[in-house]
């Protein structure tokens, strides 16, 4: 009896057709999924490697959007910067036009009034500088790092304390008592001394001879012309006053003369 199972010429047709079928049934698959490799069973070395690239991929997409996140915390921070960097160009001003000899104390009154705004206005911006929430210039920033790679690639951005009051940004100062306003330099007060300690705890000493009859403005000048440590300057109270940076802060002063 001839049937289907015995006939051999239908048996291949129909196998025909099967593989037909699910040939057409991968094909779909491939079209609706847009991918050539779906499973291992397509291709499993190139299902391999597909996996890697698409993992790294994925990495840059993200390292990317930290890209952008690290360039607008910069581009915050330096919008910041050129705001204190305009304020502190005009404390330099207002410091050389109160350093004029042809002001008065009310002059320099009126000046140091302008400086302690300025301050004010250089604190505000070092407190309200923020990004996502985070300030960035009051200190608490410190360093933060940006991966920036499909891998562990990383940037650090650090921002420091920007507020007037911390040595870092006013460095040292010291003042000398209030002198008379007519004093001068005399014989007996000729011998200018100072000691301090610098940085690397070695002990310093400069000693000056002053000019008889030099004014405390004279003064200043001359120990600015004959040493770099600090800064003299006088006071509207007509005291003698020096300045040095953080960067050479020397642990103490102690002058005479």
């Amino acid at each position: 009896m001839v049937s289907l199972n015995t006939n051999v010429a239908a048996m291949m047709t129909q196998r025909h057709l099967s593989q037909a079928a699910d040939q057409n049934v991968e094909s779909q698959r491939n079209l609706s999924s847009g991918y050539r490799i779906n499973s291992a069973s397509d291709d499993a070395a190139g299902l391999q490697i597909s996996n890697t690239l698409h993992v790294q991929t994925r990495g840059i997409d993200v390292a990317l959007r930290n890209a952008h996140d690290a360039y607008s915390v910069a581009q915050t921070a330096e919008g910041a910067l050129h705001e204190s960097s305009d304020i502190l160009q005009r404390l330099r001003s207002l410091g050389l036009q109160a350093a004029n000899g042809s002001h008065e104390q009310d002059d320099r009154k009126s000046l140091q009034q302008e400086v302690i705004a300025l301050q004010d206005e250089l604190d505000r911006v070092a407190i309200t500088t923020t990004f996502a929430d985070k300030n960035l210039f009051n200190g608490s920033y410190g360093s933060q790092s940006f991966h920036i790679g499909a891998n562990a690639n990383s940037i650090s951005l650090a921002l420091r304390n920007m507020r007037t009051h911390i040595p870092e940004m006013g460095g040292q100062h010291y003042l000398g008592d209030s002198l008379d306003k007519d004093w001068r330099v005399t014989r007996d007060n000729q011998q200018f001394a100072f000691e301090y300690q610098d940085n690397e705890g070695q002990a310093q000493s400069k000693v000056l001879t002053l000019k008889v009859g030099d004014n405390l403005e004279e003064v200043a000048t001359y120990i600015n012309a004959q040493q770099s440590v600090v800064d003299a300057s006088v006071t509207q109270d007509h005291q003698l006053q020096f300045f040095t940076s953080t960067l050479n802060a020397p642990e103490g002063i102690t002058w005479k003369g």
